[in-house]
């Protein structure tokens, strides 16, 4: 019998009696009960990514190269994630993808503490070293995957772009 389905049971007695002088008789009663369904689960997960520079300039706001030097092109980018559970129960994150132009690494075993619990988040840091002197768009892209101990699994996902110009000809 699955009870986790909302189902409805019935049970039903009949008594007879057979008294040694009179006419016999009978009695019926039945009890109809539901089973209730579980609370819906509430599968909710968030991400959220920021990017600045060493220095702590928003990665939106780098200035174009001024010289096509070592020092002014290779820029490092300090992502943070951040994970956190919106839902009402437990969460185990299973899937925390990083996608930089195109390039994909899991950070799962970034994701700490994992499971979530309710209200709970967890902060990833991801350095990237870039050359901005060629002028180009870059991508970061943060997928997050999460199931609950009964349900259906969620997810996030969010990005970052910015675009530095090249260096003047």
């Amino acid at each position: 019998v699955n009870i986790c389905k909302g189902t409805e049971f019935t049970a039903e007695v009949t008594v007879k009696a057979d008294p040694p002088n009179g006419e016999s008789c009978q009695d019926t009663d039945e009890y109809t009960f539901t089973v209730p369904l579980p609370p819906p689960v509430d599968c909710n997960v968030e991400v959220n990514i920021d990017c600045v520079t060493e220095d702590g300039t928003p990665c939106d706001k780098i200035p174009p190269p001024t010289s096509p030097s070592d020092d002014s092109c290779g820029v490092t980018l300090i992502y943070t994630v951040n994970v956190e559970n919106t839902g009402t129960v437990e969460m185990d994150v299973t899937q925390a993808d990083f996608v930089f132009n195109g390039d994909l690494d899991s950070v799962l075993g970034d994701v700490k503490p994992n499971p979530l619990q309710p209200g709970e988040s967890a902060t990833i840091e991801y350095t990237k070293v870039v050359d901005i002197c060629q002028g180009t768009e870059f991508t970061a892209e943060v997928t997050v995957k999460a199931d609950p101990p009964n349900g259906d699994s969620c997810q996030d996902t969010d990005e970052y772009t910015f675009t530095v110009s090249p260096l003047p000809p």
